[in-house]
């Protein structure tokens, strides 16, 4: 084929020159392909033996920009580099994937998601059907983030990843700001993912014109319907949200210090919070 060209999930790509496969023995071999497209550029080659089951030899590397992301999802902004080296043994029914991804300075914030990720970097490496975090670090609000953990790809993709955070600041909701450390896991696949851990919080402020009771009931605007079919409904929360002791925090209206006990269920979508916070001392 002297080119190709091609649309895949909107992103159009083409190949650098011609490509050329053979069929010997019941084996196929495909040389060096080059392809490109708008923010990536990746080689691939290799063999498949369609007499052995399906054996696989393949080798591809590459680089792309994050930006990509948001062809997937379009709520998703995100920009900086990822490179990769893969080496696929094994079988189509069962291939052992070796090889490392590299993380360049990547920044991703999502849609009315108060706090994103920034200037992450760090490197993971396929190890048989998973993809393990070796190093990734960044920052969220302006405290520090790291991840761990793995992406598996055996019947489906499935994750287990755990970020913890030091003085991380949310500004949610509206006037109303803290910093908090954290160590939050997410486990499970697309179908159904469980965001659980613990939060405490360091700090706590308000802008002089929030009203304390105004937050108490939950504020006076109307709140957003739930959407049944957003994916966010498929993210369930079990996450236990303490305070350092005696956390104070003050307004024009008032100088309190207390405790902060609370439990945070339901889904991402439609979250409920049940628990208790004492006031100590106030003025």
């Amino acid at each position: 084929v002297n080119a190709l060209s091609a649309t895949v999930g909107n992103l159009p790509i083409h190949s650098e020159g011609p490509m050329e496969a053979s069929l010997r023995d019941g084996k196929v071999q495909l040389k060096e392909i080059h392809i490109q497209g708008e923010d990536m550029d990746m080689t691939a080659s290799g063999t498949v033996d369609l007499m052995k089951d399906y054996a696989l030899r393949i080798h591809s590397e590459g680089t792309a920009n994050a930006s990509l992301a948001s062809l997937l999802d379009k709520t998703i902004q995100s920009s900086g580099e990822i490179h990769y080296v893969l080496n696929v043994r094994g079988t189509a029914h069962k291939p052992d994937l070796q090889g490392r991804v590299q993380l360049n300075h990547i920044n991703m914030h999502i849609l009315n998601i108060t706090n994103g990720l920034s200037d992450m970097n760090g490197e993971m490496k396929f190890d048989q059907d998973r993809l393990v975090v070796e190093q990734l670090q960044g920052s969220s609000g302006g405290g520090a983030l790291e991840i761990n953990g793995f992406v598996g790809f055996q019947n489906g993709v499935f994750a287990d990843l755990t970020a913890t955070t030091q003085e991380v600041r949310i500004r949610y909701p509206k006037g109303v700001s803290s910093s908090v450390d954290a160590k939050l896991r997410l486990l499970g696949n697309f179908n159904s993912l469980l965001i659980s851990g613990n939060v405490q919080l360091v700090r706590f402020g308000m802008d002089s014109n929030v009203d304390l009771t105004s937050l108490a009931v939950g504020g006076t605007g109307v709140s957003s319907p739930i959407d049944p079919t957003s994916p966010m409904n498929r993210v369930h929360l079990d996450i236990h949200v303490t305070s350092a002791p005696e956390l104070g925090f003050q307004n024009s209206f008032a100088s309190l210090a207390g405790d902060v006990n609370l439990r945070i269920r339901g889904s991402v979508e439609n979250p409920s919070v049940l628990g208790r916070i004492d006031i100590t001392e106030g003025s």
